[in-house]
């Protein structure tokens, strides 16, 4: 659960909801906070967009941060409860 509030657009001032274009929960997270909200899409903006960086290794950039954190996310999405009763389990990794 979540600290602060998933703001919808109808609950942020007009001059930012435009930072809600994208219907993340990342992006109702941030724009509890403006002015960080406009700073974290700025940084991710130039890295993109703007950075003089090789395109090949950006996207590689890009795929070495981005991957990982799909891959738990999922994985922790789907990974089956472990069971109360681990002793039927025992030795059958070996």
């Amino acid at each position: 659960m979540a600290r602060l509030p998933y703001l919808e657009a109808e609950q942020v001032a007009p001059d930012y909801r435009d930072m809600l274009k994208r219907n993340t929960n990342l992006h109702k997270l941030l724009v509890n906070s403006p002015d960080m909200a406009r700073a974290f899409n700025g940084v991710g903006g130039y890295i993109r967009f703007k950075s003089t960086l090789n395109p090949r290794l950006r996207e590689l950039a890009i795929l070495q941060v981005g991957i990982p954190v799909i891959a738990s996310s999922r994985s922790a999405r789907s990974r089956p409860p472990i069971p109360d009763d681990r002793d039927q389990y025992e030795g059958a990794v070996g």
